[in-house]
């Protein structure tokens, strides 16, 4: 995938978690090790939650990538939450089947679903009010 397109998708989560204003953005991966000394390794994507920047890697489908996309957001919007959590949230925003049905290894390994939390209106009303709060 083209990194504008990524950058799009990128800036239509953005604008629905309320997060326009903020200064927050994506970057090549390359450039995210640049900027906080992490490389993505084999992970599909990162945050860094002081230097507000998320990366994601293209290799992946449309659906993947939007998901992580989401997924590193819903890790700056809420940082105490753990990460069965975040990869539910991103599941409830955008369903995507993988190898570990309609979740993620962490979600798999404790034992848990997206039905664990809010619904997708709500999950989105969440995320909202969290910008705010965190003035991300």
């Amino acid at each position: 995938m083209k990194w504008n397109r990524v950058e799009r998708e990128f800036e239509y989560y953005k604008a629905l978690f309320g997060m326009n204003n903020m200064d927050v953005r994506i970057v090549r991966p390359k450039d995210f090790k640049d900027i906080t000394g992490f490389a993505l390794g084999s992970a599909h994507g990162k945050a860094d939650r002081k230097k507000r920047v998320i990366t994601v890697k293209r290799n992946r489908t449309f659906l993947q990538i939007r998901k992580t996309i989401v997924h590193e957001l819903a890790h700056l919007l809420f940082p105490t939450k753990p990460h069965w959590w975040i990869e539910c949230f991103a599941y409830r925003i955008i369903p995507v089947k993988n190898k570990y049905g309609e979740v993620g290894r962490y979600t798999e390994r404790y034992d848990h679903s997206p039905r664990d939390i809010p619904s997708k209106k709500k999950c989105i009303e969440l995320a909202k009010k969290a910008a705010k709060r965190l003035k991300l």
